[in-house]
């Protein structure tokens, strides 16, 4: 038997030289898809309610990036469940002109909160820009006698569980969970099915304390009717410097970080995902949107698809950390 190392090498280089070709024109088709795209209307599907924040901002996102796009972008509304039922259809639809708009919660959250997902938070989406920031609040009915968040601890202590609060779903709910359970405080729980019921019940005075993001609760707040306890981000934001952080106010682990982002689906190029982020930049980048948003103290960003995975895992740890100190089992999905 003979053994030929010249045939062998040959072999071996032809194949390799093949692969290389075949990586070559699948680069290229990839490229070729970023730039032909979008080819028809683009849906873009939120979990969020129709008039707040999140998707108010997301609305202005579609508006210019459908004139850049040559397109249209229609936003779709799909609420309820915890953000579980819209994602979920989402990812079964494998519609490429589709994307996803939310907040971190159904990849962040639900995983550590839920015993079964139908969906998979790492593989069924596509991370492909953080596109802006809001800020979430502890605010209080104006009459309630705190004006931080030292005070309304004192306050739940001197009257355990006669106070009680609301949230909006995801980080706002797990943070001032946080809030009572590492102070040894006692409030109650009111669920509701939508902000607007719970903001105009603080408003009123029915609820005391309300944790949402601060353009939710900024009607209110204009109004005289409530007040803003804390920031529960990393930083004091230009619309009210004058808020301190939780952090500042001695509450470091009472942290919550709000945004939206845009997610793609299964298996979406890294070239498209780039190609988009790069629009969503150049939106966020863009000064009258800027300066609408400002207003509502949302803060445009346009982070591509790294960094806004960077962001997704950080949240992930938190919460993770968050459930372990508040004991929350998980339970079934909606």
């Amino acid at each position: 038997m003979s053994f030929n190392v010249t045939d062998t090498w040959s072999r071996r280089v032809r194949s390799l030289a093949c692969w290389i070709c075949v990586l070559v024109a699948a680069g290229g088709a990839a490229q070729a898809q970023a730039q032909g795209w979008p080819s028809r209307t683009v849906k873009l599907i939120t979990p969020q309610p129709a008039g707040t924040a999140i998707d108010t901002g997301l609305r202005m996102f579609a508006d210019r990036l459908s004139k850049r796009w040559g397109r249209s972008v229609i936003v779709e509304n799909r609420p309820g469940g915890d953000g579980i039922p819209a994602t979920s259809s989402f990812v079964q639809a494998r519609d490429d002109h589709a994307l996803y708009g939310s907040p971190g919660y159904p990849f962040t959250i639900a995983p550590w909160t839920l015993d079964k997902l139908p969906y998979d938070p790492r593989s069924d989406v596509s991370p492909i820009a953080l596109v802006f920031e809001t800020p979430l609040v502890i605010a209080a009915h104006a009459k309630v006698e705190a004006g931080t968040l030292s005070d309304l601890e004192k306050l739940a202590k001197s009257q355990p569980g006669k106070l009680n609060w609301a949230s909006t779903a995801g980080l706002p709910n797990f943070a001032f969970h946080y809030f009572l359970k590492s102070t040894g405080s006692q409030m109650a729980y009111v669920p509701y099915r939508d902000a607007a019921s719970a903001l105009n019940d603080v408003g009123e005075g029915r609820i005391q304390v309300y944790a949402t993001s601060y353009g939710t609760v900024l009607p209110v707040l204009q109004a005289g009717k409530i007040k803003v306890l804390a920031m529960l981000g990393s930083n004091r934001i230009a619309l009210a410097p004058d808020i301190s952080t939780s952090a500042e106010a001695g509450y470091p682990k009472v942290r919550a970080d709000g945004f939206a982002g845009l997610f793609g689906v299964r298996g979406m190029s890294s070239a498209l995902r780039e190609r988009i982020a790069a629009d969503v930049a150049a939106v966020a980048g863009d000064e009258e949107v800027r300066g609408v948003m400002a207003k509502s103290a949302m803060v445009p960003r346009g982070l591509g698809p790294v960094q806004f995975q960077k962001v997704l895992d950080e949240q992930s740890r938190l919460v993770r950390e968050m459930v372990s100190v508040l004991g929350m089992a998980r339970k079934p999905a909606p």
